[in-house]
């Protein structure tokens, strides 16, 4: 009776842990760089620097840093539902221009980027995000729409120039139509007491804004074009998947005498130009860009959090440089790492190259290459980075001759096993001689 007492608290207890892990869902966030556009009719050049575009992948779920309660609201933002159907960043082409602005009377160009979105809320997101009633939704918003746009419109500027994407952009955001902007939305009622919104602004900058927002979410910033999104944010967490072309991806460098190569180089760095407002902007020492190096850009490294990944797909005749240092193991939660875990790994047979949060990279570059620091003079340029060189990886490259070495192990060790029984085998008979 006791036993079958116990068996039953226990099983009890492992219902409730684990009712308790399925409504507490882990975070979990994939970037992985798909694919690196490395062949001769890709590259260009700008200011003697060649460079390489990529593609990049974000899978995200589970994230409590993004809700309802953190986007501009004219409600409470407390419940309800956003679903981002779609939205898309482009640049406008000729063929785009002519549709958008056939008289010239914005004065839009090729620089301009088109922001167009559809969004789905549901009928207490109605009411927690635009603040109106879903029973009235038609009247209401006929009567308060002006006020609504003008109000996301005011919500936009605010984050351009908060988030310091003026620096970044060296540039003013002209969203506005009194500032040459367009910005069109049109709101439709859905079937079940939501709303439909459809979403068309027009305007230079845009990709300066959607980088400095990815930026303060990774660390790192980056140049979007062709972006694709899509998602849903709720009251208490949002999960979204993004697909995007990045400009300046990866630089060419050579490595003079004795080295005599030339290869591919990823770091990180921010949008944000090396001057005292962008350290001030995001929170560095004042001294951060006083070191022998002259930065074009203001280097930066991932934190990858827990749950957190990198993933680069090298393309093919391309392979990540033997040691990929100053990258290596997680970070504990004491803040030290573990040289027996696993870390970054790089499987050569899918040419994949993965980093695992959580991982400072900044922070283990400064401990387990501390000589390197100490030579630049402080953070050496670009810190960290993966140098891709031509050529298959070596393991690749020479697949077939260690599948032949493994082999003929293979078959040495099976031939002294098959000796060595035959030898037992015979033992017993000598010994009766």
């Amino acid at each position: 009776m006791k036993r079958s007492a116990l068996a039953m608290i226990c099983a009890a207890l492992l219902l409730i842990f684990g009712a308790v892990a399925a409504a507490a869902p882990q975070r979990q966030v994939t970037f992985s760089f798909t694919e690196l556009w490395l062949d001769p009719g890709d590259i260009y050049e700008e200011e003697g620097v060649r460079y390489a575009d990529g593609y990049l992948v974000v899978e995200a779920e589970h994230l409590p840093e993004l809700t309802l309660s953190s986007l501009p609201l004219l409600g409470s933002g407390d419940s309800g539902s956003l679903l981002i159907e779609s939205l898309s960043l482009s640049y406008l082409d000729a063929e785009r221009l002519a549709e958008l602005d056939p008289e010239g009377e914005y004065g839009f160009d090729e620089s301009c980027v088109e922001l167009a979105a559809r969004l789905y809320l549901d009928p207490a997101a109605v009411e927690s995000v635009l603040g109106l009633d879903p029973a009235a939704l038609e009247e209401e918003w006929a009567a308060q729409s002006e006020e609504i746009i003008a109000y996301w419109i005011d919500a936009v500027y605010e984050a351009y120039y908060a988030c310091g994407a003026d620096l970044a952009y060296e540039d003013d955001l002209y969203l506005s139509p009194d500032d040459g902007g367009l910005v069109e939305l049109e709101l439709s009622a859905g079937d079940d007491g939501g709303a439909v919104i459809d979403l068309l602004a027009v305007s230079w900058g845009l990709e300066a804004l959607a980088g400095r927002l990815f930026e303060q979410w990774t660390n790192v910033g980056y140049w979007f074009y062709d972006l694709s999104l899509a998602g849903e944010i709720n009251a208490g967490e949002s999960s979204l998947y993004l697909e995007t072309a990045v400009s300046y991806l990866l630089y060419e460098y050579y490595y003079p005498y004795p080295d005599n190569y030339t290869c591919w180089i990823w770091e990180g760095y921010s949008l944000l130009p090396p001057v005292p407002e962008a350290v001030e902007l995001l929170g560095l020492e004042e001294g951060y860009l006083d070191y022998a190096t002259d930065y074009e850009g203001i280097p930066r490294a991932w934190h990858l959090r827990e749950g957190e990944k990198v993933l680069f797909q090298i393309p093919e005749n391309w392979h990540p440089k033997a040691w990929w240092e100053p990258y290596g193991p997680p970070q504990g939660a004491d803040g030290g790492y573990d040289l027996s875990a696993s870390g970054v790994s790089y499987r050569w047979e899918d040419n994949l190259l993965s980093f695992p949060g959580p991982l400072n990279m900044e922070k283990w570059a400064q401990h387990y290459s501390a000589i390197y620091w100490e030579e630049a003079g402080g953070l050496p340029n670009g810190l960290p980075y993966v140098e891709l060189s031509p050529g298959p990886h070596y393991f690749a490259a020479s697949k077939g001759l260690i599948t032949g070495i493994v082999v003929f192990l293979f078959l040495l060790a099976a031939g002294g096993l098959i000796h060595g029984a035959v030898a037992l085998a015979r033992i017993p008979q000598r010994a009766d001689l």
